[in-house]
């Protein structure tokens, strides 16, 4: 599954904005909110001021594998 964020009107959100860099992080404004963004998992070009796009994907794979390892990890600890 794929969500994106985008640009809405009214009292929904608006396309989030890179605000600054402070540090390894940049502040990203959303929906009247800032929150931290590591600087290291944007484009490299990017700069204060461009608007952004995020697509999120949940990786089921991944997370069945981290899932298993846990769960191994577990049944070692509690034997």
């Amino acid at each position: 599954m794929v969500e994106e964020v985008g640009e809405r009107v009214g009292d929904r959100p608006v396309d989030p904005v890179l605000d600054r860099f402070e540090g390894p992080w940049a502040v990203i404004e959303f929906d009247h909110q800032g929150f931290n963004f590591p600087r290291s998992l944007l484009p490299q070009d990017a700069r204060e001021g461009d608007t952004l796009r995020f697509t999120v994907e949940i990786d089921t794979a991944a997370t069945k594998r981290r899932r298993r390892r846990i769960m191994k990890l577990e049944d070692d600890l509690f034997r």
